[in-house]
């Protein structure tokens, strides 16, 4: 899978699926909006079923896993949570998870080692890491050619990350 991002803030994203270019505007930052505005906003979209997924948070900052426990479950995976990276691989090894949702920069392990880890014990893991920093073409290579699925700059609209883990989970949009 290649990504690059233009100057219009938007990913062309090319994978085995076909290729499509996603907008992320940089007027939604979703974690520093109200908690009643981002329940506006869940509530506008349809909640369904997503075919049992289980989805493992990784997040270093309590308040994005909090925020992103709630916006799963409101979209129908179930979720569990790690706040290190040791905590996440214990889980990870336990079994049942279907997808990672990973900060890409943890304080105790860079992303490279993260997600060999991730990929030597499970060849298929499925990651998708979210950064707070500009990450270009080769950083998403890298990170790509390593076992990420897909990587997300913040800030980010929620309904575009649902979109991308139903897209990597093959579940269909409602």
């Amino acid at each position: 899978m290649v990504y690059s991002m233009n100057m219009e803030k938007s990913q062309t994203l090319s994978s085995a699926t076909g290729t499509r270019k996603r907008h992320y505007p940089a007027s939604l930052d979703a974690m520093k909006m109200a908690p009643e505005s981002i329940m506006r906003m869940m509530d506008k979209e349809r909640i369904t079923e997503r075919g049992g997924h289980t989805i493992l948070v990784v997040s270093f900052d309590h308040d994005a896993i909090r925020f992103k426990e709630d916006a799963m479950r409101h979209f129908g995976y179930r979720v569990k949570s790690a706040s290190t990276f040791e905590e996440a691989t214990k889980i990870f090894k336990d079994g049942g998870i279907s997808l990672i949702l990973s900060e890409c920069h943890m304080p105790e392990i860079n992303a490279i080692s993260m997600l060999r880890a991730y990929t030597d014990h499970a060849e298929d893991a499925k990651v998708i890491l979210v950064t707070s920093r500009k990450v270009d073409g080769n950083g998403v290579g890298l990170l790509m050619n390593c076992g990420a699925v897909e990587v997300i700059e913040k800030p980010y609209k929620l309904a575009n990350l649902v979109s991308a883990i139903d897209a990597h989970l093959a579940v269909a949009q409602p």
